[in-house]
């Protein structure tokens, strides 16, 4: 009766055991991943994709977690409901990764931006794991979709979606002030934004407003247009108006053909610094001002609301307010595509490409093999019989394998290093005015053998970037790849197998004083003058101006403040960039490259010397940066539609363009390779903004 008696006791407290066991594991999986992505869900390939993530600890105890965060399929496409980040399918690009703690009780929001992959559609899936056992407490998935290469998103800050806004080739994305993004960079699927009728004051924190004026500063065009200062009044984001705002007051109408007719709420305001492009009744009603090469424009009224509301005239004055421009051309199903980050073929063809690669020498190889054999043979023998002691090749050769197994790591290591090569693209932006400076890179490496590297400030966009398939990761190690946060993001763990060429990307913004600030003197049409104020220690040879008036060359800039002069080789843009750019013209795939240098015809760059890859990289920048488009013309994306500058001349401004002999790896790689090369193009904007 005895064990019997002990069975049923045993029978009874499992429940309660299980019970305990059921509560424990829940305490330490009760957390809740969810969020948003994009904007209103809406992302363009080739550009960042902001993502807000809530996580939610509703247990008893303190968690450490680390919160990983990567593109996978849907979750329709899962084979389980309760997927991990091992076992997501479907998983493209590298995975963020956040270490934090979240208290007990408590609700964390944070804030980041991932480059959209190139492949089929996916969404954004975010994983908070224990950090100590890597178990997944909670996962979240945020749906996103990808936008038409057509349609041209204009996010709305507020509840109001005013009528003709939206059309066949123009997509509206509203969300709230607090959703707005940590990083600038996830405004680059933007045309523009426009704040309505969104509280100012709802703004979660700073980084949210800094990232606002750099985005603006890289080219961003904002828009604020109320007819009233109620939650805005006082607030950073009216600190970014051309304007100081007044009260509020009616009028009866606003006395322009492009408005609609009938009485409106206007808000009365003071011109600071900018221009006014329409008034009524003495009240600035359109105000705009330049921030380095972005804009920012006043509305003092609401859009949204009668007269507006319903009239046939919304459309025109939309349309006359951004001025966005015709969409870019739909693609041709033969058209050969580049990367949507690279955005240019032409750019993405030099990009990955490292002529002048020489086969290692083997000879110093095949010296080390016949020493070792020499030692670990005769010369031990020999050795051991003068001192008669032969039994103690027990310990001389195991010796010898040590030595010369770590003397072969460290030359291999050493061949390794310098034998890899780095190849870089940089287009680098100054606005003396404010000193901004924005600076676009693309980054190449080429790996003489497997390794592993850590990057630095820079987005790896593939793992085996070649020309048969650029669009794609076809080495298919970036989903091994960790981006860690921090002022400085560093990628690590980025296996590149030998003879593999990695590409990254880099698109940062900084403050800092301009090398070259200059002013003209004079000009007609043969010749400029100007005053230059080289700050640099380098001599720059072979600039060009680039006016609205002409294209000026400019042998020489030597350091320090000078006077120099430069004679006219182009009437119009249009003429210098057929003289010396390459035109970002749409190709099948079956189309051949010709002429990508001077004076030498060419089939493609398969054959392409190292010597005369540079002035291609050359023509090619100048082409992407300063070409006019057209029907057929290539659709520019990504770093390539983020250099074009002709905007700027059209405008008023001028441009100045100079080309470094010699300048540092911007994007650094551990281990560092041994052999660098680049194409650094710094162009110095003055004048009038867009």
């Amino acid at each position: 009766m005895l064990p019997m008696r002990a069975a049923l006791l045993m029978l009874g407290l499992l429940p309660g055991a299980a019970a305990g066991i059921e509560q424990e594991d829940k305490e330490h999986q009760d957390v809740q991943v969810t969020g948003i992505a994009g904007w209103a869900g809406l992302a363009t390939r080739g550009d960042w994709t902001p993502a807000l993530i809530d996580l939610d600890n509703r247990g008893k105890k303190d968690l450490p977690i680390v919160l990983s965060v990567t593109w996978a399929a849907g979750f329709s496409y899962q084979s389980s409901t309760l997927p991990t980040l091992d076992s997501v399918f479907g998983r493209a690009g590298p995975v963020h990764q956040i270490p934090l703690t979240l208290p007990a009780k408590s609700r964390k929001r944070l804030s980041l931006c991932l480059l959209t992959p190139e492949g089929p559609a996916c969404n954004i899936w975010a994983f908070a794991q224990e950090t100590r056992s890597g178990k997944t407490l909670g996962r979240g998935e945020l749906p996103v979709r990808l936008a038409d290469a057509q349609r041209r998103i204009v996010g709305i800050v507020g509840q109001a979606r005013p009528g003709g806004l939206e059309d066949d080739h123009t997509s509206i994305a509203t969300l709230q002030a607090d959703e707005l993004p940590e990083d600038w960079q996830g405004y680059s699927s933007l045309e523009a934004l426009i704040w309505l009728d969104g509280r100012a004051t709802e703004l979660r924190s700073s980084a949210q407003v800094d990232a606002l004026k750099r985005w603006i500063s890289g080219g961003g065009r904002f828009y604020v247009a109320r007819a009233n200062t109620l939650n805005f009044a006082g607030t950073p984001i009216a600190d970014l108006l051309p304007v100081t705002l007044g009260a509020g007051r009616e009028l009866d109408s606003l006395g322009d053909s492009r408005f609609p007719d009938g009485p409106i709420l206007v808000i009365e305001n003071t011109l600071r610094k900018g221009a006014i492009r329409a008034e009524a009744h003495g009240v600035p009603l359109v105000t705009e001002a330049s921030q380095d090469a972005g804009r920012v424009t006043f509305v003092a009224m609401d859009p949204s609301r009668a007269p507006f509301t319903g009239s046939l005239l919304a459309k025109g004055f939309w349309d006359w307010l951004l001025g966005l421009g015709p969409p870019p051309p739909p693609d041709r199903l033969e058209d050969e595509r580049p990367p949507a980050a690279v955005g240019s073929l032409a750019l993405s063809q030099y990009a990955g490409r490292f002529p002048d690669v020489a086969a290692p020498e083997i000879g110093g190889l095949f010296l080390l093999i016949i020493l070792y054999l020499v030692v670990v043979g005769p010369l031990d023998y020999l050795l051991l019989r003068w001192l008669r002691r032969l039994e103690y090749t027990w310990f001389t050769f195991p010796a010898y394998v040590v030595l010369f197994t770590m003397f072969i790591l460290l030359v291999g290591g050493a061949f390794i290093q310098r034998a890899a090569h780095q190849r870089e693209i940089v287009v680098e932006d100054h606005y003396p005015d404010s000193g901004f400076v924005r600076r676009r890179v693309l980054s190449a490496v080429l790996a003489p053998a497997d390794v592993i590297y850590r990057v630095e400030d820079a987005e790896p966009l593939s793992s085996n970037f070649i020309d048969q398939q650029r669009s794609f990761d076809t080495g298919g190690k970036l989903t091994d790849v960790q981006i860690l946060p921090g002022p400085t993001p560093r990628a690590t763990n980025w296996l590149l197998n030998r003879n593999y060429t990695g590409l990254a990307y880099s698109d940062r913004c900084d403050s800092a004083p301009a090398a070259l600030r200059y002013v003209i003197t004079y000009q007609d049409n043969v010749e400029i003058r100007l005053t230059i104020k080289n700050s640099s220690s380098e001599t720059f040879e072979g600039s060009t101006l680039v006016t609205p008036k002409g294209i000026f060359w400019i042998s020489s800039i030597p350091p320090g403040e000078t006077s120099a002069s430069g004679s006219r080789t182009a009437v119009t843009l249009k003429q210098w960039v057929e003289q010396e750019g390459q035109l970002p013209v749409r190709r099948d795939r079956t189309t051949r490259y010709a002429r990508t240098y001077p004076g030498r015809e060419e089939s493609g760059p398969q054959g392409i010397s190292e010597q005369d890859l540079n002035p291609s990289v050359r023509k090619a920048l100048i082409g992407v940066a300063f070409s006019a488009g057209g029907p057929d013309a290539e659709s520019l994306t990504g770093f390539a539609k983020g250099i074009q500058a002709r905007r700027w001349l059209e405008s008023g401004g001028s441009i100045l363009c100079t080309w470094p002999r010699s300048t540092g790896s911007v994007v650094r790689f551990d281990p560092k390779p041994g052999r660098y090369t680049t194409v650094a193009l710094h162009r110095f904007f003055q004048g009038p903004s867009p």
